[in-house]
């Protein structure tokens, strides 16, 4: 064989010079270490990726090198970039593991490889959801203040930010008139109107936090004032 060839890996080349034709004894020999230069190791992160806490990431890169510099020695590493929280890694140095985030938020990780002397890396991108809000508020202190011939006026608390409506009434089976606030909050408020002087009104409280769950109070009542 004459001409070029490619080395992608260390290999002994034995060079022979002939004198009359291949059929010649050789008059010359001489064997040549050939080394392809070094180049960076490939890396992959894996696709980006959407949890919901308390889930753990499943990390999935992929490293791939030229086995460059002899003896090979390649070493990976997960890196948290940037994101809200702590980020914990099962295990840093191997290319599939997982991750736990201490919060909800963005996240970029980085996976790294190094072979020694060259290095390569990539990122991908985690968006971490909340735990999900499955609670309820619960609505306490619940009083009817302000009880005029014509108004009153009913407050409570609830545990979390929630919206409220209230629905009330002259019978318990029939709360047809409303007041409502879609206002989160903590401390709420609102005003019973065009009521009838002595009057028994009977009413329920509904509030909702921002994630739709919602709680009903028990029927209360109050009764306007005589008047004039």
């Amino acid at each position: 064989y004459s001409g070029p060839f490619t080395l992608t890996r260390s290999a002994t080349v034995t060079a022979k010079a002939f004198k009359g034709g291949w059929l010649e004894s050789g008059l010359v020999s001489a064997d040549f270490t050939v080394t392809p230069a070094n180049t960076a190791p490939q890396v992959s992160a894996g696709a980006d990726q959407t949890v919901t806490l308390p889930a753990s990431a499943h990390l999935e890169g992929t490293v791939s090198d030229d086995g460059q510099p002899s003896p090979e020695s390649l070493t990976t590493t997960w890196t948290k970039l940037s994101g809200p929280g702590t980020v914990t890694f099962g295990s840093a140095g191997t290319v599939d593991t997982v991750a736990n985030f201490s919060v909800a938020g963005i996240y970029v990780l980085r996976l790294s490889a190094s072979d020694g002397a060259l290095s390569g890396s990539d990122e991908l991108t985690l968006t971490v959801k909340p735990v999900p809000d499955i609670k309820a508020p619960a609505i306490d202190e619940v009083r009817s203040t302000e009880i005029a011939v014509s108004s009153a006026t009913v407050v409570w608390v609830t545990d979390e930010p929630a919206k409220s409506e209230i629905r009330y009434g002259v019978s318990r089976v029939a709360l047809s008139d409303s007041a409502s606030s879609f206002e989160l909050g903590s401390h709420h408020a609102l005003t019973l109107t065009g009521l009838v002087r002595k009057t028994t009104y009977f009413y329920q409280i509904r509030s909702a936090d921002a994630a739709g769950n919602e709680t009903l109070s028990s029927i209360n009542l109050f009764r306007t004032p005589v008047g004039r």
